[in-house]
């Protein structure tokens, strides 16, 4: 239990490290990844402050699986770009 304790804490700050030095969407896409061996892991987020802050970061699958998502991902969405609208109104930032 102690061992798994260590490793968990070690984890954990790796991660709330990454959070700080920007890097924390590939420090938790790796680790998952070493942890599940030979399993395809998928994140996929928006960032609703650009238009086209749509975004899939995989570890385990090839390009070519990757690319045909990324391309449903691209679609117009009425909602948000009113939000882009408004902000651009607003001043941008």
């Amino acid at each position: 239990m102690t061992k798994f304790i260590s490793i968990a804490n070690s984890v954990l700050e790796r991660i709330y490290e990454s959070a700080l030095d920007d890097s924390f969407f590939d420090t938790v896409l790796d680790t998952l990844h070493c942890s599940l061996p030979g399993t395809a892991i998928l994140l996929i987020g928006q960032d609703t402050r650009h238009p086209s802050g749509n975004f899939l970061l995989h570890r385990g699958l090839n390009s070519d699986a990757a690319l045909p998502s990324m391309a449903d991902l691209t679609i117009d969405n009425p909602w948000l770009q009113q939000l882009w609208q408004e902000k651009e109104d607003r001043g941008g930032a």
